[in-house]
């Protein structure tokens, strides 16, 4: 996870004392209103309606329940199938070995998709009718398992069904994370299980520049209707799609495909050497220069830049998109203002407990220690042994650690993990970056790891009981609420070392990022200035640190205004969750919450509430 350039250098002097804060919440409640009875006026009394009988309904049978769940599970791997097999990308992602699912590969087109207004009209079009097909099941005759995913497709065509007007909006160049830069992660751990893959690689390859254009056309046309990225932003995004055009000799792509090329026994020496002078050629001309022409022509839609306004003042549907995306990053229902009294009432909460750790380990804090083994290897099997207290067992798999490219290193992550197909989840990637070594920590393993990512993917595809779509449509909010959460979980049982810092340390940096978050929803949903974040951070922090966060988070909301909903919102959904049903045995809750399957956390809390109160 990325994080602010100046994030937490002035958090522990800018805090101010819990007690303020504790007595300016608590005096502001909300009363609640009893309910008034609804009374009508009757001047005389009137006869009792007579009793008529009526029918009891006929309870199901097993058959038509069985009817019922057949039709569910059969719409399911149509759904699977018909978005694994749109591309070959697609199909890699998800399926190690298409002949597990039925799948003949060959039938698959080997293209990096479509990014087209015809091609988003189209799948919006086919959202309709899938949402048709589920309407046409009878939700009561399913089992408990699949009612839950019945409500979870049903959120998920109605979310995409309602952003059927709002494709330009979306800005898929976002600086560290955006397309362009997962583009050579998608190429440089490319899985070759035979010679097919081989020219499926080199085809793609050669399609970057088809693909690039469709996103540039896009650009383009984002910046005819105002919505282009702001000139502050301009620069990061064309500076990382310099890093990599300028690197024709020196890309890392030439060193992972030979190596690739060196384990494929099959091959002959002649078709080795062949395919290698094939990619270094690619890398040379069409890999370099599709990123150079999307520079170009990036550059030239400078004076188009957007002015530094937020969603609110822009109006209109960049509003409605804004609130869109807030939800679906979130994986919630909520509205704007909802959403900021719920960040709000779990940051107080989450102060009160930085608050004690911080006392406990304040010297600690201010030195800037942190904690980690020294290696990662030391830092896994540390964390192995931790998680055994708090989630079910792991099934058996291994992970490669994975060194991010130099020319990514400097806009990259310290950590990354790569999620595997659902037929291969026991091989496992997490991308290390060694120029991020200053920020890294044990709890960076755990976020990505143990029991992070790895942990929820791996145990969730190994059940083998959640509908196959439903694993392949989870959101950022959900993902990322596992894996936040576990940074948490883990830092309150350190044994080996200061579990006040750990605390501290984590919960330091998602207060922050918290009230980024609320900054951005203050901004851009309703229409906050500087000034009023300043005013409103006050309220948290000493007034000259105020003005620093306000025009960071201010930055943020209109640069890049999502960005932390994922983390932020995903990490006190569960937060809060955890913290009403756990009760003490977080195995059975995270047991009981996983199998339900990833999904919205307003449907979730039904469930987990509904649990919680049956034990």
């Amino acid at each position: 996870m990325k994080v602010f350039k100046r994030i937490f250098v002035f958090f522990l002097a800018a805090v101010m004392l819990l007690s303020c804060i504790a007595c300016r919440f608590n005096c502001i409640t909300t009363k609640p209103t009893a309910p008034t009875a609804q009374t009508q006026n009757t001047p005389h009394p009137t006869k009792a309606p007579e009793e008529t009988a009526t029918e009891e309904p006929l309870e199901a049978t097993d058959a038509q329940r069985a009817e019922e769940e057949a039709a569910f599970w059969e719409l399911d791997e149509a759904l699977f199938m018909e978005y694994v097999t749109s591309d070959i990308t697609s199909l890699d992602q998800f399926c190690e070995h298409p002949e597990n699912f039925g799948i003949d590969e060959s039938t698959v087109p080997v293209t990096l998709g479509e990014f087209t207004e015809a091609a988003n009209d189209e799948w919006v079009a086919d959202c309709y009718e899938w949402r048709e097909k589920l309407s046409a099941i009878d939700r009561s005759l399913l089992s408990d398992q699949l009612q839950f995913a019945y409500d979870t497709y049903c959120r998920y065509f109605d979310m995409e069904i309602e952003s059927k007007d709002l494709f330009y909006y979306y800005e898929p160049l976002d600086e560290g994370v955006g397309l362009h830069m997962n583009m050579p992660f998608f190429f440089g751990l490319y899985s070759f299980k035979d010679e097919q893959d081989i020219k499926n690689y080199l085809t793609l390859m050669s399609d970057v520049p088809r693909y690039f254009g469709q996103v540039l056309t896009f650009e383009q046309e984002r910046a005819n209707r105002g919505l282009f990225m702001t000139e502050e932003m301009l620069d990061e995004i064309l500076s990382d799609l310099q890093s990599v055009a300028d690197s024709a000799e020196t890309s890392f792509l030439h060193g992972t495909f030979r190596e690739a090329m060196e384990k494929q026994e099959y091959l002959t020496d002649e078709q080795r050497s062949e395919y290698i002078a094939r990619n270094d050629e690619l890398v040379r001309t069409v890999w370099v220069q599709a990123y150079q022409l999307l520079h170009d022509g990036l550059e030239e839609l400078r004076p188009k830049c957007r002015a530094r306004q937020g969603a609110y003042e822009q109006g209109g549907m960049a509003y409605d998109y804004y609130c869109w995306k807030m939800k679906a990053e979130c994986s919630n229902n909520r509205t704007v203002e909802e959403e900021i009294e719920f960040l709000e009432k779990c940051n107080v909460t989450i102060y009160s407990a930085l608050y004690a750790a911080m006392m406990n380990c304040y010297e600690e804090l201010d030195n800037g220690t942190v904690i980690k083994t020294g290696t990662l290897e030391g830092d896994e099997a540390y964390l192995k042994t931790l998680m055994t207290k708090i989630v079910p067992p792991m099934p058996d798999v291994e992970v490669t650690y994975v060194e991010v490219p130099k020319e990514l290193q400097e806009n990259y992550s310290p950590a990354a993990y790569f999620t595997p197909a659902l037929d291969g989840y026991e091989h496992n990637i997490i991308l290390t970056n060694p120029k991020q070594q200053d920020n890294y920590t044990m709890s960076t393993l755990a976020h990505e790891g143990f029991p992070g990512h790895m942990y929820q993917f791996t145990y969730q595809y190994s059940l083998g009981t959640i509908p196959k779509f439903q694993l392949i449509i989870e959101s950022n909010g959900y993902a990322e609420s596992w894996s936040t959460n576990a940074e948490w979980n883990i830092a309150q049982i350190h044994e080996q070392y200061d579990r006040y810092l750990a605390i501290a340390t984590f919960l330091s940096e998602y207060f922050t990022i918290i009230h980024a978050t609320i900054c951005s929803l203050k901004v851009n949903g309703q229409g906050a200035t500087v000034d009023d974040l300043e005013k409103y951070l006050q309220q948290w922090y000493q007034k000259k640190y105020a003005r620093i966060y306000a025009e960071d988070f201010y930055d943020y909301a209109i640069d890049q205004p999502i960005y932390f909903f994922k983390y932020s919102g995903g990490f006190c959904e569960l937060f809060d969750m955890t913290n009403r049903n756990a009760m003490g045995d977080k195995i059975a809750f995270f047991k009981e919450y996983l199998h339900w399957g990833p999904s919205y956390f307003d449907l979730l809390n039904e469930r987990m509430d509904a649990w919680a109160d049956a034990q």
